[in-house]
């Protein structure tokens, strides 16, 4: 109640200081009515034009009214032969009424939180423009209506010039009033928007419409690993190429230091070169865009205060949410004795690939301290190891010549396709059995699609992974029993169906996923995306699963666990820069399955970006990330760097 008393008061003493120029204008002569010959020029609307811009649409209303009212005051008190037409409220009241009308509906479409400042800038000149024509339209047009024999002849020509003349100031006036006024303003509106705001959020809200607009355009590149175009200068294909290049130039644009290193990842560097270093790292490449999306995932659509689209939580969201906060912290001069580097990557879905080279190829030094925006806040202490493993067995499936599913290892097949004879019967069971599928028939034999649900690879259980589902229904079906045996052993994602779980108390229980599904040619393969805690021996625990599930198994990439100490200076100052600007002192720090680059980059640790039961449907369809949570990730970001800043 008190904050809202506080905002009541501010706001009249706002809008008292803006009717009272309005006021000034009207009644100082020669000041906002300008007599030329019989006839007054007015500045008067710019008042009311700027106050919508930069206030809401309210108060273009608002101030339009008074202008109006003081207009016909005015004329009614001074009574000279130039007010002598303003004395009729048709000429007077009205057209300002409908003119402050006119400003709410423009200020609303061209002015509101969706709009980057850079935008407005431009804005801002047609607006002013085509707000006072629109103003001098409808005084003409109520004097015509009031005066239809004389307007034409005497009081038209007049008019027209002084209409051209007056659009002409206020396109001049409007943009340069508009730019020195917008941050005090923004800062003034964002002050009541949420109870307790701290200085962080203070100053990074500056920014929140700039940084809405370059997630919408991240976004919008699809930056899924491409084999197809893959070069030497472009190892990750043109996609990938093409996010790291929009990173670039967003840094440049903005004075800060940026390069593209090898086609890996791109580094930009703000501050002074100090040997003092925060680092942050966080990747443009994102999984494919699989399932079914409400709208295209590689078009950026907001609705119901979020926004959709690949990439949004992971991890473009976040890198977008770190580099404004950096960005702001610059702009205030709070990186004092201290620099920040951002290392956005190129192929971490794959692998981390990129970091690997960053640090041991390209040689990069080790930040002091450092956080990927990539798993879950309050922070991330531990990390599962993760080892994928493909497992192989030749076979004959009977009636069914292929299976192809899957579109990375750590993810949840969401569809399988299965190409197999012609069998209605078969059909029928997966109808019986309410197992959500599709049939295309080809001439001798029909393509079979299983659905299940896609959920990320460190968390399985999430999802339901089409691949089991197959090897269930054809083997119940078609009587295979190597299939069913894998539809019962892979049933639990944990691997307590067949006799492969393994828990500790810091980093969990194991998980396997299948993400990656193949049968041709008689030979059965899918990939697993195996995460395990710190006791796990690998290679002895994958040779005992291979006889288990009676399979061929090859160990392909692996990753080892991660722990930090949990009351280590570094793991607290962090936890304390999110409880600060949160206030949630009952989230815990965590471990998790999901492997960050953390892995990859030393002295560092997953910080957010995910807020407790805030999934954000990662790796899945329609992945999203709230914009509330968005811009508070940018507080808590400027924050911890600065916490951080002056540890170092």
């Amino acid at each position: 109640m008190a904050m809202k008393n506080k905002k009541l008061v501010s706001d009249i003493a706002i809008d008292g200081l803006f009717i009272a120029l309005i006021l000034v204008l009207s009644l100082v002569p020669y000041l906002g009515f300008i007599q030329i010959g019989g006839i007054s020029a007015t500045i008067l609307p710019i008042p009311v034009i700027l106050g919508a811009a930069l206030l809401g649409p309210r108060r273009g209303v608002l101030y339009g009214a008074a202008f109006g009212f003081s207009s016909f005051l005015i004329a009614v008190i001074r009574g000279t032969a130039g007010d002598a037409l303003f004395v009729d409220p048709l000429i007077s009241i009205v057209p300002r009424i409908l003119f402050g009308f006119c400003t709410a509906i423009f200020s609303a479409v061209s002015f509101n939180e969706r709009t980057s400042f850079k935008l407005k800038r431009f804005l801002i000149f047609p607006y002013s423009a085509i707000m006072m024509l629109l103003h001098s339209f409808f005084v003409l047009l109520a004097m015509y209506l009031r005066y239809v024999n004389a307007f034409m002849e005497y009081i038209f020509p007049i008019l027209t010039p002084l209409v051209l003349l007056e659009a002409l100031v206020a396109t001049v006036i409007v943009p340069v009033l508009y730019n020195v006024l917008y941050i005090p303003f923004e800062k003034y509106k964002d002050k009541f928007t949420t109870k307790n705001k701290s200085i962080y959020g203070t100053i990074t809200s500056v920014y929140f419409a700039d940084a809405l607009n370059s997630l919408k355009e991240f976004v919008s590149i699809n930056s899924v690993y491409d084999e197809k175009t893959v070069t030497k200068k472009t190892p990750y294909g043109k996609g990938v190429n093409e996010a790291l290049e929009y990173m670039k130039n967003l840094a440049t644009n903005d004075g800060f230091e940026a390069k593209i290193i090898d086609g890996r990842v791109v580094e930009i560097f703000v501050g002074e070169k100090y040997n003092k270093n925060i680092a942050v790292f966080a990747h443009a490449d994102v999984v494919p865009a699989t399932g079914e999306w409400d709208t295209p995932p590689f078009t950026a659509d907001i609705r119901e205060g979020k926004l959709y689209g690949r990439g949004t939580s992971d991890d473009k969201g976040p890198a977008i949410a770190a580099y404004y906060a950096i960005k702001t912290l610059n702009d205030n001069n709070l990186l004092i004795n201290y620099s920040v580097r951002l290392v956005i990557g190129g192929d971490e879905e794959r692998g981390s690939s990129c970091m690997h080279y960053y640090f041991n190829e390209y040689n990069a030094p080790a930040p002091v301290h450092g956080f990927t925006p990539d798993a879950e806040f309050p922070l991330i202490y531990g990390e599962k190891g993760i080892t994928n493993f493909t497992a192989t067995k030749m076979i004959d499936l009977g009636p069914v010549s292929t299976i192809t599913g899957g579109e990375a290892a750590n993810s949840v097949i969401d569809k399988v396709v299965i190409r197999l004879l012609k069998d209605e019967d078969f059909i029928k069971y997966l109808t019986d059995n309410k197992v959500e599928h599709t049939v295309k028939m080809l001439p001798k034999n029909m393509d079979v699609t299983l659905f299940g649900k896609s959920a990320h690879g460190s968390l399985p259980e999430l999802g339901v992974n089409a691949g089991v589902l197959a090897f269930k229904h054809l083997g119940a079906f078609y009587k295979l029993p190597f299939l069913t045996h894998l539809a019962e052993k892979f049933k639990n994602p944990n691997g307590k169906t067949m006799d492969a779980y393994i828990a500790t108390s810091l980093l969990g229980a194991t998980t396997y996923n299948i993400g990656l599904l193949n049968y041709e040619n008689g030979k059965l393969s899918f990939v697993v995306n195996f995460r395990y805690p710190e006791n796990v021996e690998v290679e002895t625990h994958l040779a005992k699963l291979a006889q288990t599930i009676d399979v061929e198994l090859e160990i392909g990439r692996s990753s080892k666990h991660l722990l930090f100490d949990p009351k280590s200076e570094f793991i607290q100052t962090l936890l304390k820069a999110y409880r600060d600007e949160t206030g949630d002192t009952q989230s815990k720090p965590l471990a998790i399955g999901g492997g960050t680059y953390a892995k990859e980059c030393p002295n560092t640790v997953a910080f957010g970006s995910a807020f407790p039961s805030r999934s954000g449907d990662i790796h899945s369809a329609n992945e999203h990330i709230y914009l509330d949570d968005f811009y508070t990730q940018m507080a808590i970001y400027a924050r911890a760097i600065h916490y951080l800043g002056k540890k170092v």
